[in-house]
């Protein structure tokens, strides 16, 4: 066995040190595979609905995986003029947003790649305890627009 002395006087076996060097990094490694797997469960059970780019297909529109855009948004307490109109949208496709008021939702925004437009299109589904709760399609150019998700 090769010895290595340290700084301090004493000595330590180098294989010594290189196990602990290899079982630190596993433990790591390990750790990090069990972050990802609890994180992905937790969003695919608490806050996302088993799929969303099969509601998505359900509604007629085919889209990019994976999504541009995860995040978390706070439905407002009180809606603006401008928010009562994306709500007054979404009420015609039989959503409601005011019922999640200060709520914390999950964003999904997905680029469609089956819409009739000079541009891109994207969708964007409102999700809560694993509901779809919102939704539009819209193009974010200077002459854009926004519109249902849900096709009548």
């Amino acid at each position: 066995m090769v010895f290595h002395k340290k700084k301090s006087g004493r000595t330590a076996p180098r294989r010594g040190r290189n196990t602990l060097r290899l079982a630190l990094i596993g433990a790591a490694a390990v750790a990090v595979v069990i972050a990802a797997i609890v994180g992905v469960r937790a969003l695919s059970s608490d806050s996302a609905p088993l799929d969303v780019p099969g509601f998505l297909a359900a509604q007629g529109w085919g889209v990019e995986l994976p999504p541009t855009e995860i995040k978390t948004v706070k439905i407002p307490p009180s809606f603006s003029a401008a928010y009562q109109q994306y709500n007054d949208l979404q009420k015609k496709q039989g959503f409601d947003l005011s019922r999640y008021k200060s709520k914390e939702v999950t964003s999904y925004t997905y680029k469609v790649t089956n819409y009739s437009y000079n541009g891109d299109v994207f969708a964007t589904v409102l999700v809560y305890n694993g509901d779809v709760i919102g939704g539009d399609l819209c193009s974010y150019a200077l002459d854009g627009f926004m519109t249902a998700v849900k096709k009548k």
